[in-house]
């Protein structure tokens, strides 16, 4: 008698299985399986054995957090880990404005708490509330509110009565886009009794007991549906509370990182809600001191995958890299990649300090008030107290690419320019998925391969690199770039490569003069060693340049760094450019481009501008058609 192999999973080989059971019985050895009836059956069978051998392989899977594949599944499992997932966060934004009423003869007036303010982005509008009451006093009929930080989102308010008081009664928020950070949850002792307490929100029991005084905390999780709900403490962990209490929950419901402002989109705003004493909320005038931004989406299932873990290590504290970045992470979604290391590791080591550089979803740096928030709200109580954290900017290496293709057009599916743009799409997603994160290097023959596997008809495909640094200078004085402070490419560059953009300078005659720095190394170039840096003045009109002054500073290819002497910029001969854009190519042009620590890789955006020393865009592809 043949054995039943059970060790099959797809439909066609369990079915196959099936017979051969079938055939081996003395019973039914004469019938024929693939007769209809007898077939239905077996069909019937086999489909039954699949659908369970995928629910217990699906099962399988949702029960670890590495193979779960739904974010439900995820959420479940880092509950358990004391990781709550982030929710949606509204955009930031800071305005000032003035009303003024001359019709009243009140002192001061009052911005209430979740005054509704419509912002309208690019011809969007969305809503922005303030989530502190303001105060502004009255100046000759003139109210002005400086500096008053919105947050996106539609204020709402729910109210829930205790039934059965402990940590098992949840409060479930019903909007799913709630944004958690704004709630505001207060216990009314009874319908006849209206005094009221404030809970706080906790994510740690560190210092909670159930007596009056530490035990007014409520605790937050995500349950399976996608929703937040909130509890309270037992007692003995946290306050409890009792029947009959009403729960009142203030939040918004925010949109994400939809209102996310780019610096070139055009701004406005008006205020709907009249504040107290007031006849009218006309502007007299209005101002946007900062952009919205830092709006982000709910954790996706990735980020639980990888954040949790991490949250679960840190356990509430920072004492090695990774638990920096997953509480920075965690507390700051606003921040889209991070990077961490100690002193030590330092350039040149700097003993007792932890350096943190952090790109933020929006724009290149953070703001001031960010980088405060998490040096002193998240840091300063988790922190390792011998340790000194300090937030530097991330540097940008700009990697410009000319990229030349040949195609056989008897195997084209795509025309020239089609396939150029292709191409440049390809490109863009390569550094926007892969690359413009920390720690994150061009791998030359990962995005040969994503070329290669556009279309069949590439026949061959060569990219030479170039690598630019960004330089800020001042106008007027004097500018010197070396030792700690010199431009560094953290590649080898190629001699005879290097090259800046135009910058004025004034000449012994006092006569502006256009300029740019090359260098000079010598014949035959030395790719270990160093080169001179020379400054060429260049004729706008003819565009032909003349050496200027033959020593002003030390180009070292092997460490790719330019060490320049002092110059006085006067200014630009364009306004397309306001910086010092230095470039050089790269020495292996067939290999990667590296980066580590605080450097950041990013798609060179430059484009061609002769008056300003651009000499070609930043991507330049070129696609040329072979009969073959």
């Amino acid at each position: 008698m043949a054995n039943l192999r059970v060790t099959e999973l797809d439909f066609d080989s369990i079915k196959g299985n099936l017979k051969d059971f079938l055939r081996s019985q003395s019973v039914l050895n004469s019938y024929d399986f693939d007769g209809s009836a007898m077939s239905v059956l077996i069909d019937l069978l086999s489909y039954n054995t699949h659908y369970n051998a995928y629910l217990a392989n699906m099962l399988a899977n949702e029960m670890f957090l590495d193979s779960a594949v739904k974010r439900e599944s995820a959420v479940s499992i880092s509950r358990h880990l004391g990781f709550v997932p982030r929710s949606a966060q509204g955009a930031v934004t800071t305005v000032s404005f003035n009303i003024l009423d001359n019709q009243t003869t009140a002192s001061q007036a009052v911005l209430e708490k979740f005054s509704i303010f419509n912002m309208t982005i690019n011809g969007t509008t969305f809503p922005f509330v303030n989530l502190e009451p303001l105060v502004s006093y009255n100046v000759n009929g003139n109210f002005a509110f400086n500096n008053v930080r919105l947050k996106q989102g539609t204020p709402q308010i729910f109210r829930f009565t205790v039934s059965n008081p402990g940590p098992s009664e949840k409060f479930i928020i019903p909007n799913s886009e709630v944004d958690t950070t704004t709630l505001s949850i207060t216990v009314q002792k009874s319908a006849t009794d209206s005094t009221l307490t404030t809970y706080t929100l906790v994510t740690s029991i560190d210092g909670v007991d159930g007596t009056t005084k530490n035990g007014l905390v409520c605790f937050l999780e995500e349950n399976q549906f996608g929703q937040y709900q909130v509890y309270f403490g037992d007692g003995v962990v946290g306050k409890k509370l009792e029947a009959g209490n009403i729960v009142t929950i203030e939040y918004i419901i925010s949109e994400g990182d939809a209102a996310n402002s780019l610096p070139t989109e055009q701004l406005s705003f008006t205020l709907s809600t009249l504040p107290t004493n007031l006849n009218n909320n006309n502007l007299l005038s209005r101002s946007i001191i900062s952009r919205p931004a830092y709006g982000a989406n709910k954790h996706s299932l990735t980020e639980i995958k990888f954040l949790a873990p991490l949250i679960r290590a840190a356990q509430d504290r920072a004492v090695t890299k990774n638990d920096y970045e997953g509480l920075i992470q965690t507390y700051k979604p606003q921040i889209e990649s991070i990077s961490v290391w100690g002193g030590e590791d330092n350039d040149p080591p700097i003993y007792g300090k932890i350096f943190i550089s952090a790109k933020p979803t929006a724009g290149l740096v953070l703001d001031e008030a960010v980088k405060d928030e998490i040096k002193n709200t998240i840091l300063a109580k988790r922190k390792v107290l011998a340790l000194m954290p300090e937030i530097i900017d991330p540097e940008y290496l700009y990697l410009g690419l000319d990229v030349r293709v040949k195609y056989n057009t008897t195997l084209a599916s795509q025309g020239t320019s089609r396939l150029q743009s292709l191409i440049r799409l390809k490109t863009e997603n390569y550094f926007n998925d892969e690359l413009e994160k920390f720690n994150k290097d061009f791998v030359y023959y990962k995005y040969i391969n994503e070329l290669q596997n556009l279309d069949d008809s590439i026949t061959s495909i060569l990219v030479s690199l170039r690598i630019q640094r960004r330089v800020d200078i001042r106008i007027n004085v004097g500018n010197q770039f070396s030792q700690n402070n010199n431009i560094k490419f953290f590649n080898r560059i190629h001699p005879n490569s290097v090259r800046s953009t135009y910058f004025t300078i004034l000449d012994d005659d006092s006569q502006l003069k256009t300029v740019f720095f090359r260098d000079n190394a010598g014949n035959p170039p030395n790719y270990e060693g160093t080169g001179t840096l020379e400054l060429w003045a260049v004729n706008a009109t003819t565009q032909l340049s003349d050496l200027l002054l033959p020593n002003m500073g030390v180009v070292d290819y092997a460490l790719g760094t330019i060490d320049t002497g002092q110059f006085t910029p006067r200014g630009f001969p364009t306004a397309s450019i306001s910086d010092l854009r230095f470039s050089a190519e790269v020495q292996e042009s067939n290999f990667d481009v590296s980066v580590s620590k605080n450097v950041l890789l990013t798609l060179d955006d430059s484009s061609l501008d002769i008056s300003a020393g651009l000499n070609k865009n930043g991507l330049n592809i070129t696609v040329t058609p072979v009969t073959e």
